[in-house]
């Protein structure tokens, strides 16, 4: 008996000990996304996050009010990725900033740029010595003075950099006065001004239609934005399922409705 007892107390003393051991057992949480965007992106970002939190994944998005704040974080650590900037800009952001950023393919969409003017109806009525409103980083500017060139306005000499520049131009035919400022402004000065040259999606914001430019530039297609985040990211997983749903119908049929023709989709 008292050996069947002593059998009864290690057997309770064992089962007890599984027991805590199961209590104790700790659940690690995945790591946090966290996806960038400007306001013009912010709506696609969103749809990532919530295709990621369906997938079990801990996601958050941050909303920036700079042009390069999302890829200056990115490249810091203080984020995960962001879609915002075309894939030239980023290139040359990297090279400027000895960063290793990239743009996963396939690319999402891309910016429509054209010349818009408030007060004027067509490229002829534009005045010798207009007013032209620029984009004043490297790669915008480069696009907005060879789209310039390529309908006659002015003539460009040999770059003197990786970029063209107003320091380039050999020939100012129409006598255009240039005004610089940020990419994201551009668009508001056109009440000012004879004409800008600006992403359909900035006009649709700063409250003018997009579908009325005088001249769209055919070259913004070479121009692809995606999900931008640091090359040593691009197999991560979560990034896989972002890329597949961006590339889904119902994400594109989404896009279509959200954005009215102001993005273009590839």
């Amino acid at each position: 008996m008292k050996k069947f007892l002593l059998f009864l107390a290690v057997t309770a003393i064992l089962l007890t000990g599984c027991g805590d051991k199961e209590k104790s057992t700790v659940t690690v949480t995945s790591p946090k996304i966290t996806l960038g965007s400007m306001i013009t992106t912010e709506p696609i970002v969103k749809k990532i996050k919530e295709k990621l939190v369906a997938s079990g994944f801990n996601a958050e998005t941050v909303l920036f009010d700079a042009n390069n704040a999302a890829a200056i974080a990115c490249k810091d650590g203080d984020l995960t990725a962001f879609v915002h900037n075309h894939k030239p800009w980023i290139d040359t952001f990297n090279k400027e900033k000895s960063a290793n950023l990239t743009v996963v393919e396939p690319f999402i969409f891309y910016y429509r740029f054209a010349i818009y003017s408030a007060k004027h109806t067509s490229l002829d009525a534009l005045p010798d010595g207009a007013t032209i409103v620029v984009p004043n980083d490297p790669t915008n500017l480069d696009m907005s003075l060879r789209f310039l060139s390529s309908l006659g306005f002015l003539k460009l000499g040999e770059k003197r950099e990786n970029f063209y520049t107003m320091l380039d131009i050999k020939e100012n035919i129409k006598n255009i006065k240039f005004f610089e400022t940020d990419v994201a402004t551009v668009a508001r000065n056109m009440s000012e001004v004879d004409a800008v040259i600006s992403s359909a999606i900035r006009v649709k914001q700063a409250g003018f239609d997009p579908a009325k430019f005088l001249v769209e530039d055919t070259t913004s297609k070479t121009f692809a934005v995606g999900l931008s985040l640091k090359m040593d990211s691009v197999k991560d997983a979560w990034v896989k399922v972002a890329n597949d749903y961006v590339q889904s119908n119902e994400f594109k049929t989404w896009f279509a409705d959200e954005y009215k023709g102001a993005l273009a989709l590839y």
